[in-house]
């Protein structure tokens, strides 16, 4: 190998441009396919490796210093950690205006991926390169991306960079260098390189989550919360994936002292409803992307809850709640739609663990159903929401909660009073699967009583929507509660009899259909006592 080294220099040195290009090629090769003795080639790899930092510099040939600069990278490598001094010398030519600096693309790729080498081979040791590598590097991938000239070679160099700096030296990256590159990110999943670039990206994102400072990372991530919303919605899923991984990462106790952080991005994301929909734009997002950006969102609160305790969390939900309804009327709307999305998550995904937490929203759910526009799409949507919440409460109850006349009465007033959207919308598939529920919650005879007297109220409205909406509920909650809701039948049977010959045909197939239902949880026939 010594021999084969020695011939190499002398050829390189020769004037012949294309015999230097084809010897240093040859050394590449063999060099990266290990063909040799190591201990043997140590010292003459080591010694070249300075006479290719001087060709670097000397040479105006680009294919001969772009060969030249794979060949240290190889050596680097190979044999860097055997020479720390000469690796930090020959990282200063990389760094330079004839590699780095470069114009030329693949100029800048090489230097890239030499640097990432270089990082793994003098580990903390590069921290002097830091300040002179890193924010050029990053002006450089974003320049690229700005003008839509970032090749997946170039994005795969930077990132290869980048994530061995977070590896090796994550202490000495500053909060504005951590600024840039999640700006850099943002550009990247906004551009669609390719599952390639995404993979590559969202490596380097989560050692951002795993090396740095969980103070610096949550600050990073809230000062640039704004341009990924910029960018759009798969920078912002990325942007949030970050703090998912970092309070992953975290013990309970860590993630309860970085609660407030936490707690202030997640309210910036439940922003993002109304900052996209409050003026919508051709720039807005879709609905379908906020509500993707949405279930990332709660995904990140999830996580955080299951590892905090109620004495931390029961002040931050109490903050969301009122955060959300502490606005102008149609802001209101879109944080409460975005919140109550959050909580049909937070009720469904913790059941009966939280289920006095509807205490908290109890008033401000009643609130909202008895000023719900349902003419309006958004609060029609808020609407919808807000059920879907309430009934998972309900469904999940195991500690009477809804059986106490303060939680039961405020709440069921507000539920029944709902039957007068009947002609304007499909009462259904949200509200009678809540009051059904409620109904299966306040297991208390006197609640039945309360519910079914107004619910029969209503068989008699003038308007065949709210009668037909009336029956309805009365079917699902005999075919919930069976025996135990027919204990009122001596109340419900004049009412029956008068629906057997309601004005509207669809009435009264479905009153119909109840009394089948009733006849078959009775196990006999509903005539003789309607006769």
């Amino acid at each position: 190998m010594v021999d084969f080294v020695s011939t190499i220099q002398g050829l390189v040195q020769g004037v012949d441009v294309q015999t230097s290009l084809d010897a240093l090629r040859s050394f590449e090769l063999r060099l990266s396919k290990r063909g040799f003795e190591p201990l043997a080639g140590q010292d003459a790899c080591l010694g070249f490796l300075l006479e290719l930092t001087s060709m670097m510099q000397k040479s105006t040939d680009e294919p001969t210093r772009r060969v030249a600069l794979s060949c240290i990278d190889t050596i680097v490598e190979t044999f860097g950690k055997k020479d720390v001094d000469a690796v930090m010398g020959a990282t200063k030519t990389v760094i330079g205006t004839q590699c780095l600096g470069s114009a030329r693309e693949e100029m800048q790729i090489t230097s890239l991926l030499s640097l990432a080498t270089i990082v793994e081979v003098l580990g903390g040791e590069f921290v002097a390169f830091v300040p002179q590598t890193l924010p050029k590097s990053l002006d450089l991938l974003n320049s690229k991306l700005d003008d839509g000239a970032c090749s997946e070679r170039l994005h795969h160099a930077g990132y290869s960079f980048f994530s061995a700096l977070l590896i090796y030296t994550p202490w000495a990256i500053t909060g504005s260098d951590i600024d840039l590159l999640l700006r850099v990110s943002h550009g990247s999943a906004n551009a669609d390189l390719g599952d390639s670039c995404s993979e590559e990206r969202r490596a380097s994102l989560n050692l951002i989550a795993k090396q740095i400072e969980t103070k610096d990372c949550c600050a990073a991530l809230g000062r640039t919360w704004a341009n990924a919303m910029t960018e759009g919605p798969e920078a912002l899923k990325e942007h949030l994936r970050i703090l998912e991984a970092q309070i992953g990462a975290l013990s309970k106790s860590a993630v309860g002292r970085h609660s407030e952080d936490f707690a202030t991005l997640l309210t910036k994301a439940f922003d993002l409803r109304r900052i996209q929909f409050s003026n919508r734009t051709e720039d807005s997002f879709e609905d379908g992307e906020v509500e993707e950006v949405e279930e990332a969102t709660n995904t990140v609160a999830v996580a955080m809850i299951y590892k905090i305790n109620d004495t931390i969390f029961r002040p931050i939900f109490a903050h969301f709640v009122e955060w959300a309804a502490s606005s102008s009327p149609t802001a209101a709307v879109h944080r409460q739609t975005t919140l109550y999305g959050f909580l049909t998550r937070f009720f469904d995904g913790l059941k009966s663990i939280v289920t006095s937490y509807a205490g908290l929203i109890l008033e401000n759910a009643a609130e909202i159903l008895g000023r719900v526009d349902v003419s309006d799409a958004a609060s029609k949507l808020l609407w919808t929401r807000v059920l879907g919440t309430l009934q998972k409460c309900f469904a999940y109850d195991q500690d009477g909660f809804w059986q106490a006349p303060a939680h039961f009465t405020p709440i069921t007033a507000a539920l029944l009073d709902q039957f007068k959207h009947a002609a304007n919308i499909p009462l259904t598939s949200e509200l009678i699967p809540s009051i059904t529920e409620l109904a299966a919650a306040a297991d208390s005879p006197n609640h039945h009583k309360t519910l079914n007297g107004s619910i029969l109220k209503y068989t008699r409205s003038d308007i065949p929507a709210v009668r037909l909406a009336a029956v309805q509920c009365q079917r699902s909650l005999t075919n919930r509660l069976g025996e135990e809701w027919l204990a009122l039948l001596p109340e419900m049977l004049p009412f029956i009899s008068e629906l057997q010959e309601d004005d509207d045909e669809t009435v009264e197939r479905e009153t119909l259909g109840w009394i089948k239902k009733i006849e078959d949880v009775l196990g006999e026939s509903l005539t003789p006592m309607l006769q």
